[in-house]
């Protein structure tokens, strides 16, 4: 049994592109090289994620990725996925996760600040958080968290 058939009382995160990272203007760049997501603290379950774009340019990149693993969703904060700038165009939903539990506070890890987006992150379709800009150029911190309240 799935963890969204497994009980009655969902709720559902849901993160969409408003402003494509920094490094998805450069000449054959890339964009959104998340590591991991936590929900208060906590590391969700592959299962609780629905992937709504597949990462283009790497589904499992450092780590201990095995074949067919979506890095961000596996448990392990030291491997990533990575898109290229055209699937993750403004206006575009790249996943969601759900939970039985209401959350307070998100964090994304991603590999730098340039490879970060503004998000809109929406509660069961309400919006909580609307950022009108990405999270800037710098390549350091690498990696860098951003936390998002959504209480």
């Amino acid at each position: 049994m799935s963890y969204a058939t497994s009980c009655e009382n969902l709720y559902t995160y849901s993160f969409t592109i408003t402003v494509q990272g920094a490094s998805a203007s450069v000449t054959n760049g890339d964009h959104l090289h998340t590591l991991s997501v936590k929900l208060d603290g906590v590391l969700p379950t592959e299962d609780q994620f629905t992937i709504h774009v597949m990462p283009d340019r790497a589904a499992c990149a450092e780590g201990s990725c095995t074949t067919g693993q979506i890095g961000f969703t596996d448990n392990d904060i030291n491997s990533l996925s990575a898109w290229y700038p055209s699937g993750t165009q403004p206006g575009t939903k790249i996943f969601s996760i759900t939970s039985r539990t209401r959350v307070s506070v998100i964090e994304i890890t991603y590999n730098r600040p340039m490879q970060a987006p503004g998000w809109l992150i929406e509660v069961d379709d309400v919006e909580k958080i609307r950022e009108t800009m990405n999270h800037g150029d710098a390549s350091v911190p690498n990696p860098v968290t951003y936390t998002y309240d959504v209480s």
